[in-house]
């Protein structure tokens, strides 16, 4: 018995449904620490058929050829992906930095000697907006509270 090739790609569409053949990436970041390479992007795909490869631009500190790379400062970084079948796609994302807290401040306590670091610094932190901040104060090691 034979089957006629009509039949035979109607067999095979019914056990092999298609898959899309389209590959598509987004790119999401995290935020860079402030003059710090602490920021990361990672690539989201869809579609296409694995393995998929990824290249960065601009060359990333590390994970050229992952979802994801780290160590990023501030910028724009693109990702291209190549599926299994050589379809590409690409897409970019920004990282960016925090900002240095630039806040009004008032002494409470000033000691006049000149480089003794002694003095008292004070800060509102409810105007802060309840965000995360790392004080720091040169050329005396301070803790902030």
């Amino acid at each position: 018995m034979s089957i006629s090739p009509l039949r035979a790609l109607s067999l095979v569409l019914i056990c092999c449904p298609l898959i899309a053949l389209g590959v598509n990436v987004s790119v999401s970041t995290t935020t860079a620490g402030c003059g710090s390479a602490s920021g990361t992007a990672t690539a989201t795909v869809s579609g296409g058929i694995p393995p998929y490869a990824y290249v960065w631009s601009p060359t990333p500190p590390f994970g050229q050829g992952t979802p994801q790379i780290t160590g990023l400062m501030q910028g724009v970084y693109t990702v291209e992906v190549t599926d299994g079948l050589g379809n590409t796609a690409q897409a970019s994302g920004m990282v960016e930095q925090y900002s240095a807290l630039n806040y009004p401040y008032f002494w409470t306590d000033r000691n006049d000697c000149m480089n003794s670091c002694s003095g008292i610094i004070t800060i509102d932190e409810n105007t802060l907006g309840g965000s995360r901040y790392l004080l720091l104060h040169e050329p005396c090691a301070a803790i902030f509270r």
